[in-house]
């Protein structure tokens, strides 16, 4: 028989609720649940909707490369059904009233979350916080979601740029943390049985290593007391925690070439280098310096040479990353090495080009002069964009899985602010110029020996 969970009663609970507040200011309000659990409040948006998300730190550093993508399967299976409620009966519930349960997995950790209009967010919680405690594991909701991994995995393999992106990862962090990943992989894939994901979700009941954050407009006693009455039984763990610092990757290595016959005609190049890590004061500018660059190769190795049908650069976001210059569709197997360094020559010489003259050539322009205008469409991007109360919550969540601090990101946008030429100059030469890297690709069958880095 299944266990139903219950909420502990919220009136009874307000007479002994042990809750105290830790920090309080303006605008992230910071509790503590019985068991320790911190709980941090933000008042968001005019009141019609609200956002909870359940965090848990440790990520893959809790995984091996064996049962990669173990946490996101138990993050999946949250949201198909609980002691109470089929997965039919939560989609037709979220149907009539417009809200959904959300979940994310990283490197630092996962997150589970609820997003509601707050008219039904009692009758919302109630089904989030069994989601969570007590989910049902249906044999049957298993075997679907591994028939979606299986052609998840398939399609990576099947498609020449996720194949580049999966092999270049494995090779890269080999014997890294980092080795194991988020998501299941062709090689994990077998050990993501029933039982191993019912197994790992119990480790992670683990209260030193949740979290709680909401944004919304909240009766700050009221929600205390759901979130006691709901998780005040996580009890503390007795294994060792996970504490160690990530370790900085050296990227560098002879060129990987795969083959694959999608990719007949239309290669898929990467060069990888090693970029800073989220927590480097170099990594803001860097996200600049990679829109900057991915401009001017737009112009030269796509306009100008005809190259590829998309050239992007890019940073990753994680305590070990590497960045590329990534050229998709790419059919000009010799040219693109010496087009990269051209773009490369430009941006070092503190320009970018601005418009392109009826005969062709490029007009440039001092960087100085459009750099408020990359930085602006930054922060738009990053935080404008997710203006929303999810949005600031999942900001919240992010920030406090990653730095450990839930106003990191908002606190950022005074720093992208003030990034220089000089700083986006001395990035560039230091990540994008100086490193070799490591040059990888997939070609078509036959093309392997066509290619010049």
């Amino acid at each position: 028989m299944k266990r139903r969970f219950v909420l502990s009663a919220f009136v009874l609970m307000l007479a002994v609720i042990n809750v105290f507040a830790t920090k309080k200011d303006s605008k992230v309000r910071q509790y503590e649940l019985s068991n320790g659990i911190p709980v941090y409040i933000k008042d968001a948006g005019n009141g019609d909707f609200c956002s909870i998300y359940i965090i848990i730190k440790g990520g893959v550093t809790y995984l091996t490369p064996e049962n990669s993508g173990l946490e996101d399967a138990v993050f999946s299976m949250l949201s198909k059904g609980s002691a109470s409620y089929t997965r039919d009966e939560l989609k037709k519930y979220f149907f009539e009233t417009h809200g959904e349960f959300r979940s994310y997995v990283s490197f630092a950790g996962s997150a589970f979350g609820m997003n509601c209009l707050s008219h039904y967010f009692d009758d919302t919680f109630a089904r989030f916080a069994e989601a969570f405690m007590a989910p049902a594991f249906s044999q049957k909701e298993y075997e679907l979601l591994m028939n979606d991994y299986r052609q998840d995995v398939q399609e990576t393999l099947n498609d020449p740029q996720s194949m580049l992106f999966y092999y270049a990862g494995m090779m890269l962090y080999q014997d890294h943390p980092y080795a194991a990943k988020v998501s299941v992989t062709p090689d994990s894939m077998k050990n993501i049985t029933y039982d191993a994901v019912v197994s790992f979700y119990k480790t992670l009941l683990d209260s030193r290593r949740i979290s709680i954050v909401a944004a919304g407009c909240y009766d700050s006693e009221k929600l205390l007391g759901l979130l006691n009455g709901a998780f005040s039984g996580i009890k503390a763990g007795t294994s060792p925690l996970h504490t160690e610092k990530i370790p900085e990757i050296s990227v560098e290595g002879s060129p990987v070439v795969l083959v694959h016959q999608n990719a007949a005609g239309a290669a898929e190049v990467m060069r990888a280098f090693a970029s800073p890590s989220a927590k480097s004061p170099d990594y803001l500018t860097a996200c600049i310096t990679a829109a900057i660059f991915t401009d001017i190769m737009h112009n030269i190795v796509r306009e100008k040479n005809g190259i590829c049908y998309t050239p992007v650069s890019q940073v990753l976001n994680s305590d070990a990353p590497f960045g590329v210059e990534m050229l998709i569709r790419t059919t000009d197997l010799k040219k693109f090495s010496s087009a990269l360094e051209e773009c490369r020559s430009i941006l070092r010489s503190g320009k970018t080009i601005s418009s392109i003259n009826e005969d062709g050539t490029y007009v440039l322009e001092p960087l100085e002069k459009r750099l408020e205008g990359y930085v602006n469409r930054y922060i738009t991007s990053r935080y404008y964009s997710q203006a929303t109360v999810n949005g600031t919550a999942l900001r919240m969540s992010t920030s406090l899985l990653q730095f450990g601090d839930v106003s990191f990101a908002d606190k950022r946008v005074e720093t992208v602010k003030k990034i220089t030429v000089t700083d986006i100059e001395r990035v560039f030469d230091t990540y994008w110029v100086k490193p070799k890297g490591r040059w990888f690709a997939v070609v078509g069958p036959m093309e392997e020996e066509k290619i010049s880095f």
